[in-house]
C-alpha cells in the first residue's frame, strides 16, 4: 500500500492518478475512485460522538443534574413498589424480597447524619418556603446551609423549626427576597426573638455576606398587595434613593421607611390604615417618618 508522500505540494490529490482523495468515515481511510489508492494514515472520524440503541437522537451523555432538596442530590436510584419491570413483565422475586431491598436502598441513601437530619427537616422546608412564596432556589440554598450546619454541629440542641427558619431569614437577606423576620416568624410559629438569637449564633460559621437591608426591596410587594400601578412603585423607589437614606441613617427599620415613602407618593389613593395592615407597621411611624421626608423634599 502506497503512502502519500509529506513532501506533496497538495496531500488532498492522489499521489498516483492526482484526482482528489475521497473519505470513508466508517473506515477511517482516504481513497481514490479512480485507481484504487488508499491511505493508511491515522484519520479522525467527524461522525457522531454517540451511538443511539432506542432511537433515541437526543445527544444528552448525562442524566438528571443535582438537586439539594432530594436525599443524595438526586443522584441515587429507588426501587419502585410496581413488581413489575420496565418492559411490564412480573418480576421472579418475592414481595418480602423487594420489600426488603426496597429498605436498604432507602438505608443507604441516609448513610450520614447530615443526610439523615436533612430527611426529618426537608418537610419544614417545603412548607414554610410555601407558605412564605419563596422560589425553588431560596428553598435549594436552604438545604445547602442546613447540611453544613449538621456538619458543623450547629442542629444539635436546637429544634428544627428554629434552624431552618434562620436559614430561611439569611438566605432572604442573602438573595435579596423581601421577608421580614416578623413574617418568618408568623409563616413558622417560632419566635422573632429566637429566630434572630439563633441567626446571629451561626452567622460566624458560614462565609456570608449579608449588608443592610435595602427598603427599596419591599417596595414593589408592598405597591401589589396594595393594587397600585407601576408608577407609584417607580417614584417610591425613586423617593426612597433621594430621600429615604438619611431616615436609615438614624436608625429607622427599612420596612418603615417603605411604608412611609408609598404614603408620601400615593397621596391620597390609600390610607395609613391600609399600608398598616399591608406592611405590619404602626399607623403612628408612618406619619412620624412621612412628615421627615416630606420636610425635606
Amino acid at each position: 500500500m502506497k503512502q502519500i508522500n509529506p513532501k506533496s505540494e497538495n496531500p488532498e490529490l492522489c499521489p498516483d492518478c492526482g484526482h482528489h482523495l475521497e473519505n470513508d468515515y466508517e473506515r477511517g481511510e482516504r481513497f481514490c475512485r479512480i485507481c484504487g489508492f488508499v491511505d493508511d494514515c491515522v484519520r479522525l472520524d467527524y461522525g457522531k460522538d454517540f451511538r443511539s440503541f432506542d432511537g433515541d437522537e437526543s445527544r444528552c451523555h448525562i442524566g438528571d443534574a443535582r438537586n439539594p432538596l432530594q436525599t443524595g442530590d438526586g443522584l441515587s436510584t429507588e426501587i419502585s413498589y410496581s413488581d413489575r419491570d420496565c418492559n411490564g413483565k412480573r418480576v421472579a422475586m418475592s414481595n418480602r424480597s423487594l420489600m426488603r431491598m426496597r429498605r436498604l436502598q432507602r438505608q443507604s441513601r441516609l448513610s450520614n447524619g447530615a443526610e439523615r437530619s436533612f430527611a426529618s427537616a426537608k418537610p419544614f422546608l417545603m412548607k414554610y418556603c410555601e407558605r412564605l412564596g419563596l422560589s425553588e432556589t431560596v428553598a435549594a440554598s436552604v438545604s445547602i446551609d442546613y447540611r453544613k450546619a449538621s456538619k458543623k454541629g450547629l442542629v444539635k440542641g436546637r429544634s428544627i423549626p428554629l434552624v431552618v427558619s434562620s436559614l430561611i431569614y439569611a438566605e432572604c437577606r442573602l438573595q435579596r427576597q423581601s421577608r421580614t423576620i416578623d413574617e418568618i416568624s408568623e409563616a413558622t410559629g417560632v419566635r422573632a426573638r429566637d429566630i434572630g438569637r439563633n441567626y446571629r449564633n451561626m452567622k460566624p460559621h458560614f462565609k456570608w455576606r449579608i449588608g443592610l437591608t435595602d427598603p427599596t426591596e419591599f417596595v414593589p410587594r408592598f405597591c401589589c398587595e396594595l393594587k397600585l400601578p407601576n408608577e407609584i412603585c417607580t417614584k417610591t423607589i425613586s423617593l426612597i434613593r433621594d430621600k429615604g437614606r438619611r431616615e436609615l441613617e438614624i436608625g429607622r427599620n427599612p420596612v418603615s421607611v417603605a411604608a412611609a415613602s408609598i404614603y408620601v407618593v400615593a397621596e391620597k389613593r390609600v390610607t395609613q390604615t391600609e399600608i398598616a395592615r399591608v406592611t405590619g407597621i404602626s399607623e403612628v411611624t408612618i406619619r412620624a417618618i412621612s412628615r421627615n421626608l416630606m420636610a425635606s423634599a
